[in-house]
């Protein structure tokens, strides 16, 4: 019997399966400035993401409640951020992004407004999933301890939102074409994170 459904019950690490470059966590240690700024940015887009969800698909009833909860929780994640940053006295400045996220964007079929609803809910997962396991390899590494504690913290709302994203991907959709998404979003989203690149930020790849 094939086993569907194979990816629901795994940890973020797990689900990513690629683990994010020794070179890209020595690179964190000395700029978490910036990592910390993109990561306010990547909060904000995080709810960006949930509220275009809710304008584009409100005939799905079902999401509407819980995906504003979670546009609320993505709101306060990018408050708390800014205390941080605010504390430090770094500037909050706008930064080039990374090719992560548009990497991912580019395997979100557009054709059927159902297939592209999948592709956005594994489009979100792996980001959330991505995110759990930079914050718990940040805690291991980062220089503060105030910011430690705040990843940590983090670690454990970022995980439900990659479970509830991949959740109703299972819930709406076919397991089998919901495993065999994750999959052709794995090869993007490995792909990208084992990519040398420029710019050094949240989700970028190995530090050019």
């Amino acid at each position: 019997m094939v086993n569907h459904m194979r990816y629901k019950n795994l940890s973020p690490g797990e689900f990513c399966q690629l683990p994010t470059p020794s070179s890209w966590l020595t690179q964190a240690q000395s700029q978490w400035q910036i990592i910390l700024v993109d990561h306010a940015h990547c909060e904000r887009k995080a709810a960006d993401f949930g509220i275009n969800i809710l304008k584009s698909y409100p005939d799905y009833l079902d999401i509407q409640m819980t995906i504003s909860k979670l546009i609320r929780e993505e709101m306060r994640h990018f408050e708390l951020v800014l205390q941080l940053i605010k504390k430090y006295d770094i500037n909050f400045v706008p930064l080039s992004p990374c090719m992560y996220a548009k990497s991912l964007h580019s395997g979100i079929r557009v054709g059927n407004r159902e297939s592209k609803l999948l592709d956005l809910f594994i489009t979100a997962a792996f980001i959330e999933a991505r995110s759990c396991e930079r914050f718990h390899k940040l805690c291991q590494v980062h220089p503060i301890d105030e910011i430690k504690i705040f990843y940590g913290k983090l670690f454990d709302a970022e995980q439900r939102h990659f479970q509830l994203y991949l959740d109703y991907g299972y819930q709406f959709f076919s397991p089998s074409e919901v495993d065999r998404r994750v999959e052709d979003f794995r090869i993007i989203e490995n792909r990208s994170i084992a990519a040398e690149e420029s710019n050094f930020r949240f989700h970028s790849g190995q530090p050019h």
